[in-house]
């Protein structure tokens, strides 16, 4: 949904990006999805707004490819040829906080194409539906960690899917507010968990 680079809380500098197969910026985030995702992540640490992010240094390429309604999206093609944009600015670590909820054979092939080609490490949110739910995609492909949400407590959030390889912080975790510049706000799901495991990797492989 775009990552608002304007946030006081975010060093413009280390981020760029750009759009596919939509009108609207990159760099404009008005549901705050992908806002609140790149707190977790890069969050500026120890000033006047009370979110720290886990690896801050880290530089980020956002590749938008939702409009405001994050639904309208052709995974087939959309997803592998996003993360191929990514590879080709030097991503090595890909965060998809994203999901649906049917395999397609030539995206779980084209991702590990690129995973062979430029060593990815490839990280998606298994889904916000609870236990009983259908499988999510990319999160169900072999070859990509997926990711599932647990409390402070260390406890199963219920809206976590089934069989995460995963557990990661993903209720009520503060970050930030797309559209306000300055604003926080907490949030709960397996996106949130996705970005933490995202942003400790991206402390490991520095």
């Amino acid at each position: 949904s775009g990552v608002d680079v304007k946030h006081v809380d975010l060093d413009e500098t280390k981020f760029q990006g750009l759009n596919l197969d939509t009108e609207l910026q990159w760099n404009i985030d008005l549901i705050s999805h992908g806002t609140h995702v790149a707190g977790i992540i890069s969050a500026i640490n120890e000033n006047e707004i009370n979110v720290d992010g886990i690896s801050p240094e880290s530089k980020v390429f956002v590749v938008r490819v939702f409009d405001n309604n994050s639904r309208n999206f052709d995974f087939a093609s959309g997803l592998v040829k996003a993360v191929e944009r990514c590879a080709l600015q030097g991503a090595r670590i890909i965060n998809m906080s994203l999901g649906g909820d049917q395999a397609i054979d030539i995206e779980e092939q084209g991702l590990s194409k690129l995973v062979g080609l430029y060593g990815l490490l490839l990280i998606a949110a298994v889904g916000n539906s609870g236990f009983s739910a259908p499988l999510i995609y990319p999160a169900s492909y072999e070859g990509v960690i997926s990711v599932g949400a647990v409390s402070e407590f260390g406890e199963r959030w219920f809206g976590s899917q089934r069989f995460p390889d995963l557990m990661a912080p993903g209720v009520n975790v503060m970050s930030l507010t797309g559209g306000t510049l300055g604003g926080i706000e907490r949030r709960s799901g397996t996106s949130v968990a996705c970005a933490h495991v995202a942003a400790v990797a991206a402390l490991l492989w520095r």
